[in-house]
C-alpha cells in the first residue's frame, strides 16, 4: 500500500509523532511506530560556519538521533 510507505518515510522526520494508524471506514488498515535511539553529541565539522550571515543564529551543539519506522501490521482483507 503506497500510502503506508509514505507514512513510514514521513514518520522518520516527524519529531512529535511516534505512532500512526491508517483507518478506512472505521477499520485499521495499517499501524506504524517509530523507534528512536539515544541522542549522540557530534562535533561541529571544522570549517563549517556556525553563525548566520546577520549573526542572529549560532550553532552551539549538534546531536544525531537514529529513528527507525516499524511496521506493526496491516489488515490483509483490505488491499487496494
Amino acid at each position: 500500500m503506497d500510502i503506508a510507505r509514505f507514512l513510514a518515510s514521513s514518520l522518520t522526520f516527524m519529531v512529535q509523532l511516534s505512532e500512526v494508524s491508517l483507518y478506512f471506514n472505521d477499520r485499521c488498515l495499517a499501524r506504524l511506530r517509530k523507534e528512536v535511539g539515544v541522542p549522540k553529541a557530534m562535533d561541529i565539522p571544522r570549517g563549517l560556519k556556525s553563525t548566520s550571515q546577520a549573526g542572529m543564529m549560532t550553532t552551539k551543539q549538534v546531536t544525531a538521533t537514529r529513528a527507525c519506522p516499524v511496521f506493526l501490521g496491516m489488515n490483509p482483507k483490505h488491499h487496494f
